[in-house]
């Protein structure tokens, strides 16, 4: 898009991995060691709290605790970091489809942005988004697959969409079309005195698993933004 087009001027020059390096001057040892591992940063797989508290011979939930300590150090930090400007560019494109998105097309976007590929820079991403107060993360589930909202957006409004869409995709025999299924919704939410976007209908339906089983591709491309 434009928007991402124009944002690679400012951000393409970041050196990510050293932002986090100066951001983890805020941390002791065994948390930059905890984020590190909990969020891969360090070229190898994220490792469970259990297999990081055997190295430092605690419990699980020990390394949870220097976990939230270390994220709650982040979060008071943030705004004195550049990691402020990659969240306001990752709060524009979930805004641009509606104020969700799924995790993996969002951090995809985000990496042409900055002109970086590989896992590395993904999770330093996907670490700064974690510390963002208005950001919210929903984590792969039996009925979602991984996105990001705004904290505008409840993930209990997500949830009253979806379901509303799986009780009238239920009710058809046929396949139903995008734009009569989005035009149903749109008037049961009407009916409550709620005005909800196509654009945040669809991005609700495409991180749902169920959706799918009922009849609705969440497999599809999504609109562009220009496109809705």
């Amino acid at each position: 898009t434009s928007f991402v087009a124009n944002q690679q001027v400012n951000l393409s020059e970041f050196d990510l991995a050293k932002m986090v390096e100066e951001m983890f001057m805020v941390l002791t040892e065994k948390e930059q060691d905890v984020i590190t591992r909990r969020f891969s940063l360090n070229n190898q797989p994220k490792q469970t709290l259990e297999k990081i508290g055997e190295s430092f011979s605690v419990t699980r939930e020990r390394v949870r605790q220097i976990e939230n300590i270390a994220l709650s150090k982040l979060r008071r930090t943030i705004n004195n970091t550049k990691f402020h400007r990659i969240n306001k560019l990752s709060k524009e494109i979930i805004s641009q489809r509606g104020g969700i998105m799924l995790e993996d097309d969002l951090v995809s976007e985000m990496l042409s942005v900055f002109l970086k590929k590989g896992d590395a820079d993904a999770n330093i991403i996907k670490l700064s988004m974690v510390i963002d107060p208005e950001l919210v993360k929903q984590d792969k589930s039996d009925i979602f697959y991984p996105f990001w909202i705004h904290n505008s957006l409840g993930l209990s409004e997500i949830r009253k969409i979806n379901e509303s869409g799986i009780s009238l995709l239920k009710k058809k025999t046929d396949v139903i079309e995008e734009g009569k299924l989005l035009s149903e919704l749109k008037a049961i939410f009407s009916r409550k005195e709620q005005e909800i976007s196509d654009k945040t209908l669809l991005a609700a339906l495409s991180v749902d698993k169920r959706l799918k089983k009922a009849g609705w591709d969440a497999d599809a491309k999504p609109l562009a933004a220009d496109e809705l």
